[in-house]
């Protein structure tokens, strides 16, 4: 049995730890998630009629907690969409100094360019119910990641 220390070659914290004290690991296997903190990104499952306002570079809006709105720009689209949500993974990155960390619910403005041709009800503000920065629903939030 060997002990070992873990360095990791950029300022950042620890996410995700995958194995335990004691636990027997191979050769290869990861033990912790690491998440640069100073290089941070916002992961989103965008529903796939939605992807149609969605490009890589392209520049959106985004609010992180109670903060104010900051823009974030699209760096990756993953190229398979899951069929199970009819969602697609997008990656957009924070600006350096951004008011967030790891693991920090985000909201992000996506526009619907099929929308303009639709009529959709509307909703008075005084029947919107807040409850703290977060909307009711926490399971579809994008994520802060490292």
């Amino acid at each position: 049995m060997h002990d070992t220390k873990s360095i990791a070659p950029f300022d950042g914290v620890i996410v995700e730890k995958l194995v335990e004290a004691g636990d027997t690991v191979q050769p290869g296997q990861p033990l912790l998630k690491f998440a640069k903190s100073n290089h941070l990104s916002i992961e989103l499952n965008v529903p796939v009629n939605l992807m149609q306002g969605i490009k890589k570079g392209q520049v959106l809006t985004a609010k992180i907690a109670n903060a104010m709105p900051i823009k974030v720009r699209v760096s990756q689209v993953y190229p398979v969409a899951n069929g199970q949500q009819h969602t697609v993974k997008v990656k957009m990155d924070l600006p350096l100094g951004a008011p967030a960390a790891p693991g920090m619910y985000a909201q992000v403005a996506v526009s619907n360019i099929t929308s303009r041709k639709q009529t959709f009800p509307v909703i008075p503000q005084t029947a919107v119910v807040k409850r703290g920065s977060l909307p009711r629903s926490l399971s579809d939030l994008p994520r802060v990641v490292g």
